[in-house]
């Protein structure tokens, strides 16, 4: 059976003596009101429906919603199958693109802009073990924070430092300071480090040093990078 989507708006009602009938969805254009799927009538458990959609709607500030769903404009530019089970209470989507059709996967979809990563880095105030390790950080991003997990306690007499820096622009991008006979599972966290880490490329560096007079001690350096 066809459903022909009405771009002024409209409620479509099914029933359960619909269910074996699988629907076909089509058209093109603009929605200028909310268009529903909806049922009316009572559903047993496992109740299912099928939708071959082979719409293109652009819902502009408007919602096509199909058994208590509202599709996302992907969705509703991409010729898909769907399936709607009854799990007594509501129904559940299981929305499978169409592999013939294109671009279902966009550019955007890949974007991990906004995201948050962690970025874990082994130091040591050991002896022979302190020094200056450089790595690649190739994406744009801002450090959000800086934290120092001890794994091995520190020795006495002086404190360790840890220095994180931007070395393209010889910038400091967070000091932690390790207290003199730190023990074992000590955190040392900067919560508000915020450093915008821009024009980054594959042969951006950033550099971990390890500083203590008195040797002795290890950990962990962990940062949060959100994308940009």
């Amino acid at each position: 059976m066809e459903i022909n989507i009405n771009f002024s708006g409209a409620t479509i009602s099914l029933t359960n003596a619909m269910e074996s009938v699988p629907f076909i969805i089509t058209g093109t254009g603009t929605l200028t009101s909310n268009y529903i799927i909806t049922t009316t009538g009572s559903f047993d458990e496992g109740s299912t429906f099928t939708f071959y959609y082979k719409g293109v709607v652009d819902k502009a500030t408007y919602n096509f919603n199909i058994l208590g769903t509202n599709l996302t404009d992907t969705q509703l530019n991409r010729e898909s199958t769907i399936v709607a089970v009854y799990n007594g209470v509501t129904w559940n989507l299981n929305i499978t693109p169409n592999t013939k059709s294109t671009n279902w996967i966009s550019a955007n979809d890949l974007m991990t802009t906004g995201s948050n990563e962690v970025l874990i880095v082994p130091v040591s105030f050991e002896a022979g073990e302190q020094c200056v390790s450089y790595f690649y950080l190739p994406y744009n991003c801002i450090i959000l924070n800086a934290r120092f997990s001890c794994t091995k306690a520190l020795s006495g007499t002086d404190a360790g430092s840890v220095n994180i820096s931007d070395v393209l622009n010889a910038t400091t991008v967070a000091t932690l300071t390790i207290p003199l006979s730190t023990v074992l599972n000590t955190q040392i966290v900067d919560t508000a480090v915020n450093y915008p880490w821009e024009n980054a490329n594959q042969n951006t560096l950033m550099s971990i040093e390890t500083i203590k007079t008195t040797n002795g001690g290890k950990g962990l350096v962990s940062m949060v990078l959100q994308r940009t």
